[in-house]
């Protein structure tokens, strides 16, 4: 694609879970284990040194259909959204989406299994495993990513290497030929009820696209993928994405500073200083009425213990009088009586 021209495509193997290594030095003693904390620990350290560096401009997040397992990942993919799109869906708003949310495996879904989950409801238990209880139950951006509603930036992949005979006839050669005939109306089955979804009307912009860029032969969706991130994979984006973090540092720091900020109108002023007394008094009529007024006082007050402490590291550092007295003058001596006689006390 020609976008790779001015494009890097880094792939972040597969995160995993966090070792719980008890004892550091036992586990070092065995062989390779150096080497496994590396290749383990490679992962995340690439991904956050990116991430901190806003070397990553979109992100492709590819979820399989099994059971999710790595705990920390929602937190990972959370930290870049914040970094990249906003905290917030008003700042997620002001942003070209740049998140892919790319459910993999497309083909087995259709695997027949005992106990096969029906064509109506499959499609909500993949979304649910896959974004909504996953990254949903920590954050709300699946379900509120920007003003207008949910997170609808997904698409079905597939591996047209992986032979998924089960639904496509091959040729000699293995490339696709075609949907096998005994699967097609079960196909259809499934299509109707996938686009029938709830859940996937809300995440996918265009589920008709979606299911087709799927099933294509010899491409299993990647080139409707790629053709939908092509205008994503541009220089300016990055440009936008600092000045959208500028943005909001610059409203963060404004909000701090306000309160020290002193306005020539005096009668704002006048106001301002009014709203802080009557948050005091509402703060301490609230404590009264808790009856902890007492230890509000004695919060105020200083701990004679603590002067005693003070009082003892000071002590033994006081110069003695005797030879603070004749301690010799450094510098020029400062007339102490002129001084006096200028300020009328002698």
């Amino acid at each position: 694609w020609d976008f790779f021209q001015h494009t890097d495509l880094l792939d972040f193997p597969g995160a995993r879970s966090r070792e719980q290594i008890k004892d550091l030095p036992a586990f070092l003693q065995g062989n390779d284990a150096l080497q496994s904390l590396f290749l383990r620990g490679k992962v995340a350290y690439l991904f956050e040194r990116y991430c901190a560096e806003q070397e990553l401009t979109s992100m492709l997040l590819c979820i399989g259909p099994s059971n999710q397992e790595v705990k920390t990942l929602p937190e990972m993919v959370y930290d870049w959204v914040i970094s990249t799109h906003g905290a917030t869906p008003e700042q997620r708003t002001q942003q070209p989406t740049a998140l892919f949310l790319v459910l993999t495996k497309f083909d087995m879904e259709f695997e027949e299994k005992a106990g096969e989950r029906s064509p109506e409801g499959r499609w909500t238990t993949r979304l649910e495993s896959s974004l909504l209880n996953f990254f949903g139950k920590q954050h709300e951006w699946p379900r509120q990513w920007d003003v207008q509603g949910c997170f609808c930036n997904s698409y079905w992949l597939r591996n047209p290497n992986f032979k998924a005979k089960h639904m496509f006839d091959y040729d000699e050669s293995g490339r696709e030929l075609g949907i096998r005939p005994g699967e097609k109306s079960r196909i259809e089955m499934f299509r109707t009820a996938f686009l029938r979804d709830q859940n996937a009307n809300r995440h996918f912009r265009n589920p008709t696209e979606a299911w087709d860029a799927g099933f294509t032969l010899n491409d299993g969706g990647v080139t409707y993928l790629a053709q939908n991130l092509r205008p994503l994979c541009n220089p300016e984006l990055k440009r936008q994405q600092l000045t959208g973090q500028t943005l909001q540092l610059r409203e963060q720091m404004a909000e701090r500073i306000d309160h020290y900020h002193v306005s020539d109108n005096p009668e704002q002023e006048l106001e301002k200083r009014l709203e802080a007394a009557r948050q005091v008094a509402a703060r301490l009529i609230d404590c009264a009425g808790e009856q902890r007024f007492g230890e509000l006082l004695r919060s105020l007050q200083t701990d004679s213990d603590d002067l005693e402490s003070i009082f003892y590291r000071i002590e033994p550092r006081l110069p003695d009088e005797a030879q603070a007295a004749s301690a010799p003058t450094i510098g020029t001596a400062v007339d102490t009586q002129k001084m006096k006689v200028l300020l009328g006390l002698s």
